[in-house]
């Protein structure tokens, strides 16, 4: 697992495989998130994969906006099984990166960040906005 603080998030560009089912290359809407976690201990937020039409996956690149203020991002690459009755990927592996956040230590309260994902030739993805409320 790789953890990245915001003052190295405000300058790092990640090689990892992040992105969303079901979003184009040339999507740049901005996927919004709110979620409370509690504090003192690292929570799952997001788990993203880039999917072709043919269901085989390339890792995108992460490009952070913002970091977080009050704590840390860590990432980790795994494989995913796509579980979404709807998709004619549905129950295939795929590689896939979890985004965590871990809150400061005795921290309570809202933080936020946001980052891009991009395809492995740039062509941008799709904007992640997050807002976390520590408890």
């Amino acid at each position: 697992m790789t953890r990245y603080t915001s003052a190295a998030l405000a300058v790092a560009v990640l090689g990892l495989a992040i992105a969303c089912v079901g979003v184009t290359s040339a999507d740049t809407r901005i996927e919004k998130k709110s979620v409370a976690v509690p504090g003192n201990q690292q929570t799952l937020l997001w788990v993203h994969s880039d999917l072709g039409d043919d269901c085989t996956g390339t890792a995108p690149r992460i490009a952070l906006i913002r970091g977080p203020q009050h704590g840390e991002i860590a990432t980790e690459q795994t494989v995913q099984t796509i579980s979404d009755g709807t998709s004619p990927c549905n129950g295939k592996q795929v590689p896939a990166t979890s985004v965590y956040f871990i809150p400061s230590a005795d921290y309570t309260g809202e933080d936020h960040f946001r980052y891009k994902w991009m395809k492995q030739d740039g062509t941008p993805g799709l904007d992640a906005a997050v807002a976390v409320t520590v408890q």
